[in-house]
């Protein structure tokens, strides 16, 4: 990194640690929070739930998009540890209506980057695309900022990040051994450096508290055409074939619903059994209590 380059980060990084995020500009606003959850057909399912939430207008031709989907490990899509790229294909396709300036999907994979974009079907899925699909691993492609969270002070966040406009996750629906369960909150520590630290060094579900009360996307798509209850993250496991998509402007109430609606491991729990839900819904960064979110529930 030249000198210029480092300048123009380390502003970068500062213009995010005293302002925070820029990811609501442009998203209209609703009074609460909405979880759309639509059955069906990838695509019809998915345009159906972006449609309860007032469409893509808010997408202009000057818009940076970044979406976050896990494919963090080398498996085929049928093993649900991976988001289905179907999912994907389908929402690069809705944003590119609105014609955007960019659209990038990037990830920080656990296991190796060309054999994840491959067998995931990720790559093949996003061929004639204008989307840049893209693993970073090397710390040159990520820059610290300060996210004064109750545990984690700093981290080192993807320069795509700070490049973007608008952040959309994509997580599948998945147990995970230590957090519970990986959906839209567990899945933005894809966007840091060192994901470990925050096993090792943090309370694990405060630190995922942390980054996304940071980053707070306003636009969450959770892949629950298909759901892994038990054995995650990486199976293989049980699978449950849902066939539904859910869309929501909040990620605490979208990863409460989705709790409540899997079976994990065979059996219902109540969203605050996950213990970063409960830290979220506490400290106001999203709705975890169903009974106080507008809930949308259609087939198509």
């Amino acid at each position: 990194m030249n000198r210029r380059d480092f300048l123009k980060w380390n502003l970068k990084a500062i213009a995010f640690s005293l302002l925070g995020p820029k990811f609501s500009w442009g998203i209209p606003k609703r009074e609460r929070s909405v979880v759309v959850a639509v059955k069906g057909e990838i695509r019809e399912a998915l345009e159906a739930g972006i449609k309860e939430l007032n469409g893509m207008a808010f997408i202009r031709p000057e818009s940076r998009v970044l979406i976050k989907p896990n494919i963090s490990f080398r498996n085929s899509p049928d093993m649900a540890t991976t988001t289905t790229p179907g999912v994907v294909r389908a929402l690069v396709d809705l944003i590119s209506r609105q014609k955007p300036r960019s659209i990038k999907v990037v990830d920080n994979t656990l296991t190796d980057p060309e054999a994840c974009m491959q067998n995931t079907g990720i790559r093949e899925a996003l061929k004639g695309t204008s989307a840049e699909l893209s693993v970073v691993k090397e710390r040159r492609g990520f820059h610290k900022v300060t996210i004064k969270g109750e545990a984690v002070e700093e981290v080192e966040l993807m320069k795509e990040v700070l490049e973007s406009d608008l952040l959309i996750p994509v997580p599948i629906a998945k147990h995970h051994s230590s957090a519970g369960v990986s959906l839209s909150m567990k899945g933005m520590m894809g966007l840091i450096y060192d994901r470990s630290s925050f096993h090792y060094r943090y309370d694990l579900h405060t630190a995922i508290v942390d980054l996304a009360a940071y980053l707070k996307p306003p636009l969450v798509v959770i892949d629950m055409t298909k759901a892994l209850t038990t054995n995650g993250p990486s199976g293989p496991g049980e699978v449950a074939w849902l066939n539904t998509i859910v869309v929501s402007n909040d990620m605490v109430a979208a990863d409460a619903y989705v709790v409540k609606k899997v079976r994990w491991y065979g059996r219902e729990i109540e969203p605050f059994r996950v213990k970063h839900i409960e830290i979220a819904h506490k400290r106001g960064v999203g709705v975890g209590n169903l009974k106080d979110v507008e809930i949308i529930e259609k087939t198509i």
